[in-house]
């Protein structure tokens, strides 16, 4: 049987595994870099980028990974 400070020990391992998991920072890419991700070239994927959620910082258009694989996963056969 477990006693109550081992109990404690792993459920405040398992909290600190679950704070270090939900702080991974977001990777953002260009739209070259998007482009390569998703096979594409850059042109298309300009012509494609209304599809995919992105931003824009100044006139350059930046692209998170997680919505480059939800594309993929969802989007990228009835658009191109």
């Amino acid at each position: 049987m477990m006693t109550r400070a081992e109990a404690r020990m792993i459920a405040e391992e398992v909290v600190r595994i679950m704070k270090r998991d939900g702080q991974r920072k977001e990777r953002y890419m260009s739209a070259r870099e998007a482009a390569a991700f998703i096979g594409v070239s850059v042109s298309r994927l300009y012509h494609i980028a209304g599809s995919i959620p992105h931003r824009k910082r100044g006139t350059r258009l930046v692209f998170t990974e997680s919505s480059l694989k939800r594309f993929m996963e969802n989007d990228m056969a009835n658009t191109l």
